[in-house]
This record gives structure tokens, C-alpha cells and sequence, in this order.
């Protein structure tokens, strides 16, 4: 009798986690009779989600995956115009002189509305151009290899990246991982793409249906329907193809493969961002051969529902050890796209792969920027992954990445593009680090020491000149002249140990550019060992008059250099001799990712308030306001060639370039009506014009802002008796190695 109650109290106990871990299916949607909005409540508000989201006349449907807070609201389409004005006199009437009941009432709903996004149903454009074909006419090596290894599979034979007969040493050099006995058990891959076909005698053993769910018409299986719904299968099986006598074999063909239809139809970023953290307890890597339009003209970037999926599944996937985001580099370098105008392929968060052909040579269309990681044969992005899972199921996402870029091959090494970076790897624009490698990959996870959690270091945004943002309109900078303009910010060590940053990875670099054609603009990142990556290079189809407002960039190329130092920013103008063009460099931040020094002070990254990504110019930060002549900046031009030249080549401008070197100036504070609203208050408590005057007179003596450009990720300058924490000039220490110096704290506002 209590045998048989234990046995049921573990049957019960083995149900509930199944069902935790059981991703939730969403609720279909009607985009013809209603639109979509999501809504991020504040559960420090007394006013509930519910209370939201009637006040907005809006109906709850269900939460935003597994986004905490997030929620999905609809409204008929004939009154969903009434949303955005419902909670525009919410937070009127919270202010408002209307009856204390009402403005209360209007103020506690108000509150417990962070955020309010409409959705609107966009399509990604698939990256589904393969990676050239072999015209080997031996089969040798292939032969001798299914012999070894018993493989029947028909296609075998014309599976080149797994053995190239043509250019045996040109592979992805997985035959030994199998031999070993790693072939991708327990792992499961998820295709974020099209159409699965599931049922093929080559996925249907290794289908995982609880992972999978149809996106784009809200269904249990993700089953192809169009006829273009192809992407998606063929990708999932150069992963996890069972090895039968079907067609051919996958390189992790005993991992389970999900898919996650979005590319079919336009899809809202709450789906996408659903979509991303779908099953991520059990599901260990999102392959990703999609992305923004690779026409040469576009920039794309996640929205923040998005963002915030995406760093939800690296710090809570696989029970912390992070979700693995893996995303084509793009397919558009013959119209002279670039991987870092794509902000899904320049995050921190996922590894972005270029492609190459069976000559190890880069296909035309493969992207080329400062943000691949790696390259590799074909599709199905993620398969050596599943591989290293296996051998060390404990890798977090942070290990793939250091594994990536430790274990990478060089391939044509007489590429001029390869440089030298300041750790002594090589690194090119249009292959990363390397061709992925996975018996290096597989061999080194074996033994691999586990990294530790994430760091950062958030340097304030600096403003040129008058540089302003109103309404989103950029106005005022440093104007573009022939040769570019450059300017300079110091880390010293001081501010890398309040970071807690100890080695450096990735670094970010957001702008603010104003230019009449967009694709004029160069930039490109020195570091203090003289390393330098260029950021973008000038794009012909690229036409926008907005210029870059608050755009990120990214570069992989001074992982583990030392951040200490100088490092400058060089904008350049393509067609600053054309006086019907002109543009002005405005502001730019940075910031340095890396391991955290003292774990223990490690916090995990949340993306910031979506409310701070469009503040005025004039919120406090630090103003730039001199200009001094140097020495001459090089503008940049991408070379799309396939043949032995760089991807980004080099052409020296004239000599009369200039540089701006940091100089902190105060600046006065204009709060607008805020200050008028304080002016009038004072002048009622005290009664006298004097007082007033007193006031004013000394709330500007001891008032130490400055101006800023609105930024995504930086923080607000801190002063400390009217110094800037920002250290632009000044001496830095060396950058120590020394274990024993784990005091560190995280990086703490600084006020007098």
C-alpha cells in the first residue's frame, strides 16, 4: 500500500515537470478582424494586468512566451485607433486637475503600464542561396568512408562538406567525431524557419512535434503548405537526416530536430519573440538562415519585445546555461550588403556564420563585417553544435563562443582580408575566425574550462558640437569633412575593474550620424593596440536621407585585447566633395563585453527600458565641444570581389582631416516646462522675486550636467566634484592578467 503511494506520489511528481517544461501552445491569431498589441505591465503597480488592459478598451489574450510581464492584448480593428488614445488620457487625467477619485484612479493604471507596442505582421526574408557544388568525378574518399563507417544513405556521395572528394582537406571534419561515438544524442535543434516536412522517412525518427509549433498559422505541426516551403526541411536535414538508406545523412543525425514555422507569411515580433524561446528548457540551439532584406540598402534590427526574447533565452535557457542563437551572416554582398547593418547577426548573443564554397573560397552573395564569428559549408547553421552538446552537455552559451573562436581554422591564408589581431589570431572580415572545425570544436569541449558569466563595461554617450534629436530629427554635429572626422575616448583600468570586466570579447558601438545618403558613411574602431575594425563601409543602393540614428554596431576582433587605453572612432564620407551631400557626426557610445572578474558580482543583462531609447539630446551626458586638426583618418571602401583582395580595402583621404579630442565643458540645464513649472512654485512658497533669483543663482553654481545624445545602452554621466567618471584624459594603468586581483565591484554611479 505505501509502495503503491510513493510510485503515485513520483508519478505525479514526473507529470507536474513534464508539464513545466512542456512549452505552452499560443492561441491562434485574427489579423483580419483584429489587431495585436503588447503590453508590459508593472507588477509593482497596485492595477493588475487585467485592470491595464480594460482601461485600453483592449481584450487579454494570452503572456508573450516566456517574456515575464509581457502581455498579448487585442482590439477590434474598427476601434483599435481608440488604444493609443486611451492611454494617452490615462496619463493626462493622472496629471490632470480632475476629480482626486479620477486622477487617482487614471495614475495607478497609468503606472502599471511600462510599455504599449502595436504588432504589425512583417516578413523575414529567408537566406536560402547554397554554397556552391563540387565537380568531383572520384568518389574515393566518400566510398572509403561509407564502407568504414557502414553508411547506405544514397546521397552520401554528394554530401561534400562532409567528405570533399574533390578538395579532401575542404570539409567540415566530422567523420572522426562520429567514429568516437558523438553523433548528437540528446540534443535537440530547432529550425526557426519554414515549412518541416516531418513525416520524411529521413527527419520522422528524429521529429520532436512537443518543440514545434506553426507560427504563421497557429497549428501544433509546422508542416509545409507552400510551394516554396522548402528551407526549413532541407536545413534540418544536413543537421539530424537519420542514417538509413534515404537520401543522405546529417552531421548530428541522432539529435532531435524541432521546427518553428515564421518565414512563410509576415509574422508580428511578439510571434518572433515567442517563437525564440519556444521549448528552450529542452531545446538547446535556434538556427536562424534568415534575417532583414539583404538588398544593400536596408538596416534591421529586432524590436525590443525581441531583444528582450532573445536575452531571456541566453540567461534562462537550458536551465541557465543559455539558448544557443545561430544566424546566417547574409546573403546579400553582391549588391554590397554588410552582416553589421543587420542587428540579429551583430548581437552579442548569437554566433554568426558566413559561408563558404568547396574551395574554401567565399561564395558571392556571403556577407562580410567585423560581427562573423565563424564560416562553414552549406546550411544548417548549429549542427557541429549539437555535436560539442553532446561530448559536454554543461556548455553554456558563452562557451560556444570562446570555443568557436579558439578552435576556428584559417582557410585561404594568402586572402590579404586576414589580419592579426592583438591576441596573435588571425581574423577576416568575410570568414571570422575560421571554417568551424568540429573535431577541434568536439575535442576541445571534451576539456573545455567553462567560462563565467558576463560583463560589461557602459561608456556614456558623447555629443559633438551642437548636436541635437527632436522628435527624432537629428540636427547640429561636427560636419563631415574630406578625409573624416575622429575623435577619442580613454579606458583606464580603473573603470575596467568597477565593471568587473576582466577578459574582452565583444565590443558594441552605437552612433548617431546625420548624412543627406546614408550610404556614404564609413566607420571604423582603433583600439589602443592599433587594431582596427571597420563597422560599415559605403553601400551604392543605400540612399536613406535619415541618416544613423543610435545604430549599434559590433566587432569580434579584439577578443582578448586588452581594453585599456585610447581607442577612437574615424566617421568617414564617401562624397564629402559633393557639395549637393553632406552629413555631420554627431555622438557615440561603447561598450566592452567580456567574462566577468569576480563572478559572485555578475548580474545577468536585461535590455533597458524601452522608454530610453529615444531621449532628447539634451538629457545629461557629456558634451564635446572643441575640434582640433590631426593627422589624416583613411576612408574606407568595401571590395566585393571574390578574388584575393580584402573585403574592406583602404583608401587614404587628403591630409586636412580632423579629429576631435574629448574636452568636458558644462553646459546649462533647459528643462522646459518642468522648469517653469519649479520657477512657479518657488515663487509662491517664498513670496519675492528675490528669493527666486536667489534660487536659480545657486541651484547653477552647483549644477555640474552635460548635454547627451539619447542612447540604448549607455548610462547617464556621473560627475564627482565636477569631473567626469568618463576619464578621456588623464594616465591608465596596465592591463594585469593577475588573478589576485578579484576585488572588483560593478561598475556604481558616482555622485559627489
Amino acid at each position: 500500500m505505501r509502495a503503491n503511494s510513493v510510485l503515485l506520489g513520483v508519478q505525479v511528481l514526473l507529470v507536474s515537470v513534464a508539464a513545466v517544461l512542456q512549452p505552452r501552445r499560443p492561441a491562434p491569431r485574427d489579423y483580419g478582424a483584429f489587431d495585436y498589441f503588447v503590453l508590459e505591465h508593472n507588477p509593482d503597480s497596485s492595477a493588475s494586468r487585467h485592470d491595464a488592459v480594460g482601461a485600453l478598451g483592449l481584450e487579454f489574450v494570452e503572456q508573450v512566451g516566456e517574456l515575464k510581464d509581457h502581455w498579448l492584448a487585442r482590439a477590434p480593428k474598427a476601434r483599435a485607433t481608440n488604444v493609443p488614445r486611451a492611454l494617452a488620457a490615462l496619463r493626462a487625467d493622472a496629471i490632470s486637475h480632475a476629480h482626486p477619485t479620477v486622477r487617482r484612479t487614471a495614475a495607478r493604471v497609468a503606472d502599471s503600464i511600462r510599455s504599449l507596442e502595436l504588432q504589425a505582421p512583417r516578413l523575414r526574408a529567408k537566406r536560402a542561396l547554397s554554397s556552391g557544388t563540387s565537380n568531383a568525378q572520384s568518389l574515393s574518399p566518400a566510398a572509403a568512408t561509407a564502407q568504414r563507417l557502414q553508411i547506405r544513405d544514397p546521397l552520401f556521395f554528394q554530401q561534400w562538406h562532409i567528405v570533399n572528394d574533390f578538395n579532401p582537406a575542404n570539409s567540415v571534419n566530422v567523420t572522426g567525431v562520429w567514429e568516437s561515438g558523438i553523433t548528437g544524442k540528446g540534443v535537440t535543434v530547432a529550425m526557426v524557419d519554414d515549412g518541416l516536412d516531418y513525416n520524411s522517412k529521413d527527419l520522422a525518427a528524429n521529429f520532436d512535434a512537443e518543440g514545434s509549433y506553426d507560427f504563421n498559422d497557429h497549428e501544433s505541426l509546422p508542416g509545409p503548405k507552400l510551394f516554396d516551403d522548402t528551407h526549413g526541411t532541407r536545413c534540418a536535414g544536413e543537421i539530424a537526416a537519420v542514417r538509413n538508406d534515404v537520401c543522405g545523412v546529417g552531421m548530428a543525425y541522432d539529435a532531435k530536430i524541432a521546427g518553428l514555422r515564421i518565414l512563410s507569411h509576415p509574422i508580428t515580433d511578439a510571434d518572433e519573440a515567442t517563437a525564440l524561446n519556444y521549448g528552450y528548457q529542452s531545446t538547446a540551439i535556434y538556427s536562424c538562415s534568415w534575417g532583414p532584406s539583404d538588398d544593400g540598402r536596408s538596416v534591421g534590427a529586432p524590436s525590443t519585445v525581441i531583444e528582450k526574447a532573445m536575452v531571456q533565452g541566453i540567461n534562462a535557457g537550458r536551465g541557465g546555461k543559455g539558448s544557443i542563437f545561430v544566424f546566417a551572416s547574409g546573403n546579400g554582398a553582391a549588391v554590397g550588403d554588410q552582416c553589421n547593418f543587420d542587428c540579429y547577426t551583430n548581437s552579442v548573443f548569437t554566433v554568426t556564420v558566413a559561408a563558404i564554397d568547396y574551395t574554401n573560397a567565399r561564395p558571392s552573395y556571403s556577407e562580410a563585417c567585423a560581427a562573423n564569428m565563424i564560416a562553414t559549408y552549406s546550411s544548417g547553421h548549429g549542427r557541429a553544435f549539437a555535436l560539442a552538446l553532446e561530448a559536454r552537455p554543461e556548455l553554456t552559451w558563452r562557451d560556444i563562443q570562446h570555443l568557436c573562436v579558439r578552435t576556428a581554422v584559417q582557410v585561404n591564408p594568402t586572402d590579404p582580408d586576414w589580419e592579426r589581431t592583438a591576441s596573435g589570431r588571425a581574423y577576416s572580415y568575410k570568414y571570422g575566425y575560421g571554417s568551424l572545425d568540429t573535431w577541434a570544436l568536439v575535442e576541445a569541449a571534451r576539456t573545455w574550462k567553462l567560462v563565467g558569466p558576463q560583463a560589461w563595461l557602459q561608456m556614456p554617450v558623447v555629443t559633438l558640437a551642437d548636436a541635437s534629436m527632436e522628435d527624432g530629427v537629428l540636427r547640429g554635429g561636427e560636419p563631415l569633412v574630406l578625409g573624416g572626422i575622429s575623435h577619442t575616448m580613454r579606458i583606464t583600468s580603473d573603470l575596467v575593474a568597477d565593471a568587473n570586466l576582466y577578459h574582452l570579447e565583444h565590443v558594441t558601438v552605437r552612433v548617431w550620424i546625420r548624412h543627406t545618403r546614408r550610404g556614404a558613411v564609413s566607420v571604423e574602431l582603433v583600439s589602443p593596440a592599433g587594431i582596427r575594425s571597420v563597422l560599415a563601409s559605403p553601400r551604392e543602393r543605400d540612399t536613406a536621407t535619415e541618416g544613423l540614428a543610435g545604430w549599434q554596431f559590433m566587432t569580434l576582433k579584439h577578443w582578448d585585447e586588452s581594453p585599456v587605453g585610447p581607442w577612437t572612432i574615424k566617421i568617414s564620407d564617401a562624397q564629402s566633395d559633393n557639395m549637393e551631400e553632406s552629413g555631420a557626426f554627431m555622438g557615440w557610445s561603447m561598450t566592452l563585453w567580456g567574462s566577468a572578474r569576480d563572478p559572485a558580482l555578475a548580474v545577468p543583462w536585461a535590455v533597458p527600458d524601452p522608454a530610453r531609447l529615444h531621449v532628447a539630446f539634451t538629457a545629461p551626458s557629456l558634451n564635446v565641444t572643441s575640434a582640433t586638426a590631426t593627422s589624416t583618418t583613411s576612408a574606407v571602401t568595401l571590395d566585393y570581389s571574390i578574388s584575393a583582395e580584402p573585403s574592406f580595402s583602404v583608401t587614404v583621404a587628403p591630409s586636412h582631416t580632423t579629429s576631435t579630442i574629448a574636452t568636458l565643458t558644462p553646459s546649462h540645464w533647459n528643462a522646459g516646462w518642468i522648469t517653469l513649472l519649479m520657477a512657479t512654485f518657488v515663487f509662491l512658497l517664498l513670496g519675492a522675486s528675490g528669493c527666486v533669483l536667489l534660487f536659480w543663482r545657486r541651484w547653477r553654481a552647483s549644477s555640474h550636467k552635460y548635454t547627451s545624445i539619447a542612447s540604448h545602452h549607455a548610462p547617464v554621466m556621473a560627475v564627482v566634484d565636477g569631473e567626469s567618471v568618463l576619464h578621456v584624459v588623464g594616465e591608465d594603468s596596465d592591463w594585469s592578467d593577475n588573478e589576485d586581483n578579484d576585488d572588483a565591484s560593478l561598475l556604481q554611479s558616482r555622485t559627489g
